[in-house]
């Protein structure tokens, strides 16, 4: 006799599809390269699949709309498109892209919550598998190993400078190594470093060897090897407040500080000009290029805000490429857009997750680090104007609200409708 088939079974397929779909969201933002579309023109993958990860969500956004995070980013687009009008800029194309940021933002965020509320342990693995992956890549890319710089690393770098002065000077001469990575230039790369380092911190509930510690130091010590001082600072500040929030012992403390310092000198090994790089950061300030370079767009920034304090300038990112400026903080960047409105609504968008959250916030600290790192690269750097930070962010707001189920957002049972 013929034997029956067992009939397919769809829960299973779409649990495969929805993990599948959860990695290459994922990848895309940490592993895979950017998409020339031309000449100083790039996408990321997920800008590819944001329309996918639109209709997914879609049907789903009845369930959260009444969370005040949802209420907060369709607010912040609405304001956005308010300024943009009251500006007399409703014919800018490129202005309209802020609007595209915010709505795709709110998507990543309820996608992540959707896949990490029915998979509990898919964030931990994802994590795991890219951080391997992505250590590999950064270590081949920072010793050039078999010519990884020349044949792998361009498709990463999508601004050549960074590339072709790698451990060189303007002269030409030998300098500090920054490790660039897959995010194209090392502030981002020491961001992206910093979200892995959250995250196993977070994890380290021992100080006994395990995979958590071990990877909590080795994305430390790439952290250094970008060279960012911004991350370096802000990976000793989330480590110190973490200590004071899970209430670590003066020893455990001791120890884990003992090994941040001999990643910052094995570094060193591998580039001897880093400490030079380090010490120069707050000596002679007058003579430090990056710092003055910062001052002097910030004060050309803020003397422009005078004029427009409340509602801003709007977007108009075409002021900043026709006179090829980098505002080099989003805070004043988002001041000078939106004015003081702007810059609240800013602090918001990072930090209003935990909002009312304290109590929960002590077993689910990697969030509030996290928000905290972005929080403090914003001083100096524009880190959720990079659109692959961005999306990791809106992960990670996703992630955080499916670890505490704050109200107004639906359990999911795992099923399809």
């Amino acid at each position: 006799m013929q034997k029956k088939r067992k009939p397919m079974n769809l829960s299973k397929i779409w649990q495969k599809l929805d993990l599948l779909a959860m990695y290459i969201v994922f990848l895309s933002l940490v592993i895979f390269p950017f998409v020339r579309l031309r000449e100083g023109l790039y996408a990321g993958i997920d800008d590819f699949l944001a329309p996918f990860i639109f209709l997914f969500t879609i049907k789903y956004l009845k369930d959260y709309i009444r969370h005040k995070y949802v209420w907060f980013l369709l607010i912040f687009s609405a304001y956005i498109m308010f300024t943009i009008a009251i500006n007399g800029r409703l014919w800018s194309i490129r202005d309209y892209f802020e609007i595209y940021k915010m709505f795709k933002f709110l998507f990543f965020v309820l996608f992540a919550y959707i896949i990490f509320d029915k998979y509990k342990k898919a964030f931990d693995i994802v994590i795991s598998i890219s951080f391997v992956l992505l250590l590999v890549m950064n270590l081949a890319h920072y010793f050039n190993v078999w010519g990884y710089n020349y044949y792998i690393e361009p498709y990463y770098a999508t601004t050549e400078i960074h590339l072709s002065t790698f451990g060189l000077d303007s002269l030409g001469n030998p300098a500090v190594r920054r490790m660039i990575g897959t995010l194209g230039n090392p502030n981002d790369n020491a961001i992206l470093f910093l979200f892995y380092f959250t995250y196993f911190l977070s994890k380290t509930v021992t100080f006994g060897i395990n995979r958590n510690l071990l990877f909590m130091y080795l994305s430390f010590l790439c952290v250094v090897l970008t060279q960012s001082r911004t991350g370096f600072i802000a990976g000793l500040t989330v480590y110190i407040i973490w200590s004071i929030m899970t209430k670590q012992s003066i020893k455990i403390s001791f120890i884990n500080i003992i090994f941040f310092i001999a990643t910052f000198f094995i570094a060193f090994t591998f580039s001897p000009l880093s400490l030079d790089y380090y010490a120069n950061t707050y000596p002679h300030l007058a003579k430090n290029n990056s710092v003055m370079g910062r001052l002097e767009m910030w004060e050309h920034l803020l003397r422009m805000i005078k004029h427009k304090p409340i509602f801003g300038y709007g977007p108009n990112k075409d002021y900043f490429y026709d006179n090829g400026l980098y505002p080099e903080s989003e805070y004043v960047l988002y001041m000078w857009r939106y004015g003081i409105t702007g810059l609240l609504l800013y602090s918001a968008w990072i930090f209003l997750p935990v909002y009312k959250q304290v109590k929960k916030l002590r077993n689910n600290t990697f969030f509030l680090l996290f928000a905290i790192v972005i929080g403090l690269n914003a001083i100096t750097n524009c880190p959720l104007s990079s659109p692959k930070i961005n999306a990791l962010f809106a992960l990670a707001v996703g992630y955080f609200f499916a670890t505490i189920k704050p109200e107004g957002l639906k359990a999911n049972d795992g099923t399809h409708t």
